[in-house]
């Protein structure tokens, strides 16, 4: 179950690094929406000044719209997409490099700053250095244009100095610093694994001891846990230890008349019958093997004759599948027997075996009367 618990939280890891692409591809789209929708609205007003004709309007609008349209429904198929991101470059590059290389102001290669800032936000250098080194084609490109139009010579260069500046500034700046981020990320990445892993083997020696120390098919304490819990009582047991041998009767005539399955089912309802009548911190249950349990129990008298009559009670009630009722020897003894707790357990085995010799003395008696009415 704690195996189980382990692999849901990588799972979940998982699901974590899902939903964040899911939620910066929205606020990406988001960001490009309005900044298209801005710029759509800015050349609608040039257009109506004269400043751009209805044909170059048309084609913005192409570049613009359908690889923006594009996107929108790629996310919606494909909400938590990692493609998504570089889908949204590419399509936004459409429109970037139509408005610098037919733009009529040197200032439209600033549309791409806008965007900068919303894709620094997936924390990929990667991605931030390919949208770099694009932005500088595509700038160069226009500065190329520029002057093979007549617009700049080579002396007169300062505002395109600038503008290469300002892209190497702030594509480098942003770079390093999502560069940073992301082997910060890794380190951290590579930490939370190691816990994980560590947490995984501790979850696995856990359970192996626990079950080093547990019986497997009735859970209670096997032998190995009664030795090492009642090795602090070799040199005398503490007032008020009362010591219970307790066997199951008639296990071998369950498993030769319905077969082990319900052999097994009879050593399952007695060890849950025992469980619950010595209930509480003062009692510990143990199945030593086969049919044959122990408890000890610290308590007063009375509590403890309380639980060994309603453990009887519980027996007498019990019902199964395949074996209708059950019945057990019970030995008890107690501190007040002795100190020594290998001559108590002895003692609580021999009247075990007393109660167990008679109970087939009486099962012999009454089948015998009942042969004889017959």
């Amino acid at each position: 179950m704690k195996e189980r618990h382990f692999r849901g939280l990588n799972i979940r890891y998982h699901e974590m690094a899902s939903e964040e692409n899911r939620i910066l591809n929205k606020y990406l789209l988001i960001g490009w929406s309005v900044i298209a929708g801005i710029l759509v609205m800015t050349y609608a007003v040039e257009v109506m000044k004269g400043a751009f004709s209805l044909g170059y309007y048309a084609g913005f609008l192409a570049f613009t719209l359908i690889p923006l349209a594009f996107c929108i429904i790629k996310r919606r198929k494909e909400p938590k997409s990692y493609e998504l991101r570089y889908q949204i470059i590419i399509g936004y590059f459409l429109m970037y490099g139509f408005v610098l290389l037919t733009g009529h102001t040197s200032l439209v290669f600033t549309y791409i700053f806008p965007l900068l800032s919303i894709v620094i936000l997936y924390h990929d250098s990667d991605l931030v250095l390919k949208m770099g080194v694009a932005a500088l084609i595509f700038n160069i490109a226009s500065i190329i244009r520029d002057y093979h139009q007549g617009k700049i010579t080579l002396i007169d260069t300062r505002d395109y100095e600038i503008q290469i500046a300002l892209i190497v500034l702030c594509f480098g700046g942003c770079y390093m610093a999502t560069y940073i981020y992301g082997r910060i990320s890794d380190i951290n990445q590579e930490r939370e694994q190691e816990v994980l892993r560590l947490l995984e083997e501790r979850i696995i020696m856990e359970e192996r001891n626990k079950y080093a120390f547990i019986d497997a098919m009735t859970d209670l304490g096997n032998r190995r846990k009664f030795d090492e819990d009642v090795s602090v009582y070799r040199d005398g047991v503490p007032d008020g230890l009362h010591v219970v041998m307790v066997d199951i009767n008639n296990l071998k005539s369950a498993n030769d008349s319905w077969g082990h399955v319900a052999g097994d089912e009879l050593i399952v309802g007695v060890s849950n019958c025992i469980r619950t009548a010595f209930d509480g911190e003062e009692c510990r249950c143990y199945r030593l093997g086969g049919d044959e349990f122990m408890m000890l129990c610290i308590s007063s008298d009375e509590v403890f004759q309380k639980k060994l009559n309603r453990l009887r009670n519980y027996i007498s009630l019990w019902k199964g599948i395949h074996v209708k009722e059950a019945s057990i020897a019970a030995g008890t003894a107690s501190a007040k027997d002795g100190k020594d707790f290998d001559m108590l357990c002895r003692l609580a085995d021999e009247r075990m075996y007393i109660e167990k010799k008679n109970h087939y003395s009486r099962a012999t008696y009454d089948t015998g009367k009942k042969l004889k009415k017959a």
